[in-house]
């Protein structure tokens, strides 16, 4: 664990022959650059990027953690929040993606080339899960990731 707030530390200094101690007291605080909401945000409902700021922030005592940009963009708010709150973890839910039994878009490919067809979701997921979805086209169940509501992304 690292130091936080105020602390002391002995500090050893030889002067000619003789060393002396001395204890010293510091106060070390943390700061890390925090997403803050520039407008009221409610419950259940997604971040937009003109909602919030970044702002250096201290972080020295607190116990939860600030909340990335990925989170922010791919999250949903857990409960009504206020102008001028920084963004914590705690402060999200995740928005289920797919659910099982649901018809979604299968991709294959890259930024070259890619093939598109419809699947059937066979188990609930969220965003950035690994899912098992039955190909319409084939009948053959296949792996992919969700990379957004009711698309898979098919791992060939």
């Amino acid at each position: 664990t690292r130091p936080k707030g105020t602390f002391s530390f002995e500090l050893i200094a030889q002067e000619h022959a003789s060393p002396r101690r001395f204890w010293v007291t510091a106060k070390v605080k943390y700061f890390t650059k925090a997403a803050v909401l520039t407008r009221q945000v409610a419950a259940h409902t997604r971040f937009l990027t003109s909602d919030l700021k970044w702002e250096r922030k201290e972080v020295t005592y607190l116990l939860d953690i600030p909340a990335t940009k990925s989170e922010v963009t791919s999250s949903l708010a857990k409960m009504t929040l206020m102008p001028g709150t920084m963004l914590l973890r705690s402060h999200f839910e995740r928005e289920m993606a797919l659910k099982y039994g649901e018809e979604v878009d299968l991709l294959a490919g890259d930024d070259s080339f890619s093939v598109a067809t419809k699947g059937i979701s066979q188990q609930n997921a969220f965003i950035g899960d690994t899912v098992k979805v039955k190909s319409l086209a084939t009948n053959k169940i296949v792996d992919g990731v969700v990379t957004g509501r009711g698309v898979v992304n098919v791992r060939y």
